[in-house]
């Protein structure tokens, strides 16, 4: 169920001591009982809440807070509730208490500013932006924000001033980049606009739509040479660029050079001589133009083997071939390129991390973990490493050392000042899952409650808490509309489609359940739990053959499954 590498976007909330510690029952006392009353109706009330139940919630909401009136996550809840009612008034009202209880948590200050916005209060919520961004200067959310809505009161040069800001201390992110760009040549800042064009060229590679736009700025800047350059490059990058090939040819004619003929290929076929270097830059150019054009993906994988037959030592070459094979979804094959690019070049942290991520894609959660671990080596404390070594220790087994993980992940981000509200809010789901599997569900159930709190929708949370209450038997209606809810954000996701498939096998309904598995294993991606899985509802289909079949697989993929060799065993006798 790896949730590695998709977007997320979700806050981590804390609750108050008494919510989150046992309470001993000779130390029972009426204030603890009270807290343990508030945090089960808040329980209750988001679940209205994930149902569109929102006037219920608020009850379940007003409720518990006549037993915590001073918890910052209730007034919230209730705020969100209001804000989903349309009572704008009564959600900044929930909003701001909220934030005067928790004045350090910027989930609350964000809060206000998006309701103040969305109210029309354009100035207010500039001036909470404000404070936010002053608060934690290397906060984007709020950067962006508050440059977009100096934008809407045609504020321009402020808006600028504001991204000009944010790329000095939080560096030249593609975002910042793009927005400002956006804004340069509104403003007729060429010079402003092609600085921004070189270093988006730069990051990105050779994206046709930039160089023409370079091309353009170039022509204004009455440099011609330079401009033929850009449009040229464009053509390079994409042949049937018609704009590109049309301002090329007015440049030529402008500057009495003969024309290039309309129907002449801008990608003559390279000859089998071609250089190492000439192929690979071909295929570098083929690759970043690509997109989802399957044609040129092969060509450029074509390109990159034949480099290698020339080169085997071109490192360039294995990266960029893993990456091709990892975007069209072969993660083994990418797997097996990246390792081998390592051993060439194993100081490259990127590196290490993209080749773990291809084995956990691939199904290999065990060696995802190992190279992870060895990464982390040579490269300690590396957030991105040390997250994708939990989710494979989770994903094969190793409960005690991935909660370990998650807990280090957590603590990094805060110190290196990386904290993402979606990350944190993806460990806590991944980390609730850990305790429900080990049959620690009343820890379970409050991280769940911390992850969902702040974002309902989150599917990797959704899914994580669905494929719990799946494993414990309970709520399974409920279970099932989280789970096609996470379906709905990622369809592909086989995870997702095997938490689907083991909720409706839990439900007796093993046609559907089986065809869902099934979907889960033809994407190529499904981990052990898939096939495990796959093959329990075979058995109880009295299908044994298959489920031989499916129990094996899941047991080549995860070895340390110590329940399935023994039913796999049971089976032969």
């Amino acid at each position: 169920m790896s949730p590695l590498l998709r977007p997320i976007g979700i806050l981590l909330l804390v609750w108050l001591p008494a919510f989150a510690s046992p309470v001993v029952a000779q130390q029972i006392t009426p204030s603890a009982l009270e807290t343990t009353r508030a945090q089960q109706l808040f329980i209750r009330g988001l679940t209205q809440a994930y149902l569109g139940n929102h006037e219920a919630a608020l009850a379940l909401f007003d409720e518990a807070l006549q037993f915590a009136p001073h918890e910052a996550a209730l007034l919230s809840a209730a705020a969100d509730a209001y804000a989903a009612l349309d009572d704008v008034a009564n959600a900044l009202f929930y909003a701001e208490q909220a934030l005067r209880e928790a004045p350090d948590n910027p989930y609350y200050a964000h809060r206000i500013a998006r309701l103040y916005r969305d109210a029309g209060r354009t100035e207010d919520a500039l001036a909470a932006y404000a404070r936010l961004v002053e608060r934690e200067p290397s906060d984007l959310d709020a950067r962006l924000e508050q440059a977009r809505l100096l934008v809407s009161l045609g504020r321009y040069t402020d808006a600028i001033a504001a991204y000009e800001t944010a790329i000095e201390q939080l560096g030249e992110r593609p975002e910042l980049l793009r927005q400002i760009l956006h804004l340069y040549r509104q403003r007729g800042d060429d010079r402003g606009a092609l600085r921004t064009l070189q270093t988006l060229i730069e990051q990105d590679g050779p994206n046709p739509a930039y160089l023409r736009m370079l091309g353009e700025l170039y022509q204004r800047l009455d440099d011609p040479d330079a401009a033929v350059a850009a449009y040229e490059a464009a053509l390079a990058a994409d042949p049937d660029d018609a704009e590109a090939a049309q301002a090329l040819q007015a440049l030529y004619r402008s500057l009495g050079r003969p024309a290039a003929s309309p129907d002449r290929p801008h990608h003559a076929a390279l000859p089998e001589a071609a250089s190492p270097d000439r192929l690979y830059a071909r295929a570098t150019s083929l690759a970043a133009s690509a997109g989802s054009d399957t044609a040129a993906t092969a060509e450029a994988a074509g390109l990159l083997e034949r480099v290698l037959e020339q080169d085997p030592e071109h490192t360039g070459a294995m990266i960029l071939l893993g990456d091709l094979h990892y975007r069209a979804g072969a993660y083994a094959q990418a797997a097996e390129w990246l390792e081998r690019a390592l051993q060439r070049n194993p100081r490259d942290p990127q590196l290490w991390l993209q080749a773990a991520a291809a084995h956990l894609q691939s199904g290999q959660p065990r060696r995802a973990a190992d190279l992870a671990e060895e990464g982390l080596i040579l490269f300690p404390g590396q957030v991105p490493l040390v997250r994708i070594a939990a989710y494979g220790l989770m994903e094969s087994g190793r409960s005690e050392a991935a909660l370990h993980r998650f807990e280090e992940t957590l603590v990094l981000m805060r110190e290196d000042g990386t904290d993402d509200a979606g990350e944190r809010a993806a460990a806590m789901a991944a980390m609730a899952a850990i305790h429900a599997r080990n049959g620690d569900t009343a820890r379970a159930d409050s991280l769940f409650a911390e992850a969902l709190r702040a974002d309902p929708d989150h599917p990797v949370a959704l899914n994580h808490l669905a494929y719990s209450l799946a494993l414990r038997g309970e709520r399974l209606a409920e279970a099932e509309r989280m789970a096609r809810r996470a379906l709905a954000r990622q369809p592909d996701e086989p995870a997702f489609m095997d938490t689907l498939g083991w909720i409706l096998f839990r439900q007796g309904r093993t046609e559907e359940a089986a065809d869902w598995l099934q979907r889960a294993i033809d994407t190529g991606r499904a981990g052990p739990a898939a096939y495990e899985h796959l093959g329990d509802v075979m058995a109880a289909r009295q299908d044994l053959a298959a489920a031989r079949t499916f129990w094996r697989r899941a047991l080549e993929m995860n070895p340390d499954n110590p329940a399935l060799r023994a039913r796999l065993d049971r089976l032969d006798e």
